[in-house]
């Protein structure tokens, strides 16, 4: 089993997610999860309303941080993506 560490950007206000590479390390998985958590994922549990609302956007998000990684889809072929072993390769 492969996990696809996809990430994650921002275009006219829509979320573009591109897989980015792969990885079969369950402590590169959590450490990538984490930063999303804290970064993005926060950012979005804060701003739920507000964004539902139209009074904040997630592109105001992506003006302080450009890009954000996620490993979560798992699966059984990884194609021709590079292999991530370590947080120095995203």
């Amino acid at each position: 089993m492969f996990t696809i560490i996809d990430k994650i950007t921002c275009v006219e206000n829509s979320l573009i997610y591109r897989d980015f590479g792969y990885t079969q390390s369950d402590s590169l998985i959590n450490e990538i999860n984490s930063n999303y958590e804290i970064t993005l994922g926060d950012f979005l549990k804060t701003n739920l309303n507000a964004l539902e609302s139209g009074d904040v956007f997630i592109s105001d998000f992506f003006k302080v941080v450009s890009f954000v990684y996620v490993a979560r889809t798992i699966v059984t072929e990884k194609g021709d993506l590079p292999k991530i072993e370590n947080m120095e390769g995203l």
